[in-house]
Protein backbone atom coordinates (compact mmCIF):
# COMPACT_ATOMS: atom_id res chain seq x y z
CA UNK A 1 0.00 0.00 0.00
CA UNK A 2 3.11 2.43 0.82
CA UNK A 3 4.13 1.47 -2.40
CA UNK A 4 0.83 2.87 -4.24
CA UNK A 5 0.67 5.79 -1.71
CA UNK A 6 4.17 6.69 -3.74
CA UNK A 7 3.66 5.74 -7.10
CA UNK A 8 -0.39 7.34 -6.74
CA UNK A 9 1.22 10.93 -6.30
CA UNK A 10 1.48 13.11 -9.12
CA UNK A 11 5.62 14.71 -9.25
CA UNK A 12 3.79 17.94 -8.31
CA UNK A 13 2.42 16.78 -5.08
CA UNK A 14 5.21 14.59 -4.24
CA UNK A 15 6.76 17.47 -1.65
CA UNK A 16 3.38 19.41 -0.97
CA UNK A 17 1.89 19.59 2.36
CA UNK A 18 1.57 21.87 5.16
CA UNK A 19 4.11 23.98 7.79
CA UNK A 20 4.77 20.64 9.27
CA UNK A 21 3.90 17.90 7.03
CA UNK A 22 4.97 17.06 3.43
CA UNK A 23 3.86 13.72 1.61
CA UNK A 24 7.32 13.11 0.09
CA UNK A 25 8.67 13.07 4.15
CA UNK A 26 5.98 11.03 5.40
CA UNK A 27 6.71 8.52 3.07
CA UNK A 28 10.21 8.20 3.36
CA UNK A 29 9.96 8.81 7.16
CA UNK A 30 7.34 5.47 7.43
CA UNK A 31 10.35 3.72 5.52
CA UNK A 32 13.00 4.64 7.46
CA UNK A 33 11.47 4.11 10.36
CA UNK A 34 10.16 0.61 9.52
CA UNK A 35 14.09 -0.20 9.04
CA UNK A 36 14.92 1.14 12.42
CA UNK A 37 12.60 -0.65 13.87
CA UNK A 38 13.26 -3.99 12.23
CA UNK A 39 16.91 -3.91 13.76
CA UNK A 40 15.75 -5.83 16.91
CA UNK A 41 17.42 -5.15 19.85
CA UNK A 42 19.29 -2.34 18.93
CA UNK A 43 19.62 1.85 18.99
CA UNK A 44 21.97 1.24 16.54
CA UNK A 45 20.67 3.02 13.30
CA UNK A 46 21.66 6.09 11.32
CA UNK A 47 18.26 8.59 10.73
CA UNK A 48 18.90 9.74 7.04
CA UNK A 49 21.36 8.09 6.59
CA UNK A 50 20.15 6.50 2.92
CA UNK A 51 20.14 10.08 1.52
CA UNK A 52 23.30 10.99 3.09
CA UNK A 53 22.68 12.96 5.92
CA UNK A 54 22.75 12.90 9.44
CA UNK A 55 20.78 14.83 11.75
CA UNK A 56 23.40 16.98 13.32
CA UNK A 57 24.04 17.97 9.78
CA UNK A 58 20.40 20.00 9.48
CA UNK A 59 19.77 22.83 12.04
CA UNK A 60 16.83 24.62 12.30
CA UNK A 61 15.16 27.14 9.74
CA UNK A 62 15.71 25.93 6.49
CA UNK A 63 18.26 23.43 6.08
CA UNK A 64 15.12 20.84 6.47
CA UNK A 65 13.39 22.02 2.85
CA UNK A 66 16.44 22.67 1.36
CA UNK A 67 19.03 19.81 2.54
CA UNK A 68 16.26 16.86 3.58
CA UNK A 69 13.63 16.82 1.21
CA UNK A 70 15.48 17.34 -2.44
CA UNK A 71 16.76 14.47 -1.60
CA UNK A 72 13.74 12.48 -1.24
CA UNK A 73 12.79 11.44 -4.80
CA UNK A 74 10.08 8.72 -5.68
CA UNK A 75 13.33 6.49 -6.90
CA UNK A 76 14.93 6.59 -3.44
CA UNK A 77 11.53 6.06 -1.48
CA UNK A 78 11.16 2.67 -3.57
CA UNK A 79 14.38 1.68 -4.17
CA UNK A 80 14.69 1.66 -0.15
CA UNK A 81 11.16 0.27 0.35
CA UNK A 82 12.41 -2.71 -1.82
CA UNK A 83 14.96 -3.19 0.23
CA UNK A 84 13.56 -3.26 3.37
CA UNK A 85 10.72 -5.11 2.36
CA UNK A 86 13.22 -8.05 1.74
CA UNK A 87 14.42 -7.40 5.02
CA UNK A 88 11.35 -7.97 6.78
CA UNK A 89 10.36 -11.22 4.56
CA UNK A 90 14.00 -12.65 5.96
CA UNK A 91 13.48 -11.60 9.19
CA UNK A 92 9.72 -12.82 9.63
CA UNK A 93 10.51 -16.22 8.55
CA UNK A 94 13.59 -16.40 10.61
CA UNK A 95 11.41 -15.85 13.83
CA UNK A 96 10.24 -17.92 16.16
CA UNK A 97 7.26 -17.83 18.88
CA UNK A 98 9.56 -17.88 21.23
CA UNK A 99 11.70 -14.70 19.52
CA UNK A 100 8.64 -12.92 19.32
CA UNK A 101 8.55 -12.52 23.55
CA UNK A 102 12.14 -12.31 23.99
CA UNK A 103 12.94 -8.78 26.10
CA UNK A 104 13.75 -5.49 23.48
CA UNK A 105 14.86 -2.95 25.84
CA UNK A 106 15.64 -0.51 22.99
CA UNK A 107 11.98 1.00 23.01
CA UNK A 108 11.28 0.46 27.09
CA UNK A 109 12.41 3.76 28.18
CA UNK A 110 10.07 5.41 26.23
CA UNK A 111 6.73 3.22 26.94
CA UNK A 112 7.13 1.86 23.48
CA UNK A 113 7.22 -1.82 23.68
CA UNK A 114 8.77 -4.29 25.87
CA UNK A 115 9.13 -7.21 23.80
CA UNK A 116 9.63 -8.37 19.86
CA UNK A 117 5.90 -9.13 19.26
CA UNK A 118 5.43 -5.35 20.97
CA UNK A 119 8.26 -3.50 18.79
CA UNK A 120 6.45 -5.17 15.86
CA UNK A 121 2.71 -4.39 16.33
CA UNK A 122 4.54 -1.28 17.37
CA UNK A 123 5.71 -0.98 13.48
CA UNK A 124 2.37 -1.92 12.42
CA UNK A 125 0.32 0.60 14.27
CA UNK A 126 2.87 2.97 12.60
CA UNK A 127 2.80 2.01 9.47
CA UNK A 128 -1.18 2.50 9.45
CA UNK A 129 -1.19 5.72 11.06
CA UNK A 130 1.28 7.28 8.35
CA UNK A 131 -0.49 5.14 5.54
CA UNK A 132 -3.98 7.23 6.77
CA UNK A 133 -2.18 10.33 6.52
CA UNK A 134 -1.17 9.55 2.72
CA UNK A 135 -4.22 8.02 1.79
CA UNK A 136 -6.20 11.50 2.86
CA UNK A 137 -4.00 13.28 0.84
CA UNK A 138 -4.55 11.69 -2.02
CA UNK A 139 -8.22 11.82 -1.74
CA UNK A 140 -8.15 15.43 -0.75
CA UNK A 141 -5.76 16.32 -4.19
CA UNK A 142 -7.96 14.20 -6.52
CA UNK A 143 -5.43 11.53 -7.38
CA UNK A 144 -5.81 7.75 -7.58
CA UNK A 145 -6.56 6.15 -4.13
CA UNK A 146 -4.67 3.41 -2.35
CA UNK A 147 -6.31 0.16 -2.86
CA UNK A 148 -6.77 -2.16 0.13
CA UNK A 149 -4.54 -5.40 0.02
CA UNK A 150 -3.76 -8.15 2.85
CA UNK A 151 -0.75 -7.96 2.01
Amino acid sequence: MLRQATENIPEDKWYAGGKSWSYAWTVYHVVECADALLRIGTRDFHWLGKIGLSWSEIKRGDDFKNKVLPRITKTVVLDYLQEVESNLSTMLEALTDEDLLLADESGKDEGLYETVLERLIYLLRHQHHHLGELSKALRDWDCEKITWTAK
